[in-house]
């Protein structure tokens, strides 16, 4: 099997549990972005959770460099969030809906 060229697989990395604890949990986060009645309408996160999530995704970058030191190269292709704009007008019309904060 050949993986990017290679016709072996890399080697396994062994992280600390918690940075697994904090893969896992950023990975779950990242499920509720999506607006869950609807996805195409407006992220209910406000602009405190997606700074949060956006600094946890910066705490983890730092954790894998010092764990993987400079053998590696990590490519940073995280998006960082903001606050939809149109979330404040969304949930005025849908009173229902409330945002994640």
């Amino acid at each position: 099997m050949t993986f990017k060229g290679m016709s072996h697989f890399p080697p396994r990395l062994l992280l600390p549990s918690n940075v697994h604890s904090l893969i896992n949990r950023l990975d779950q986060e990242y499920l509720s972005y999506l607006n869950p009645l609807y996805p195409p309408d407006p992220s209910l996160w406000t602009q405190a959770r997606c700074d949060r999530f956006n600094s946890d995704v910066d705490q983890l970058l730092l954790l894998l460099q010092v764990e993987l030191g400079t053998n590696f190269v990590i490519i940073d292709q995280q998006k960082r969030h903001a606050e939809d704009p149109a979330l404040g007008e969304f949930l005025v019309a849908n009173p229902n809906q409330k945002p994640m904060p």
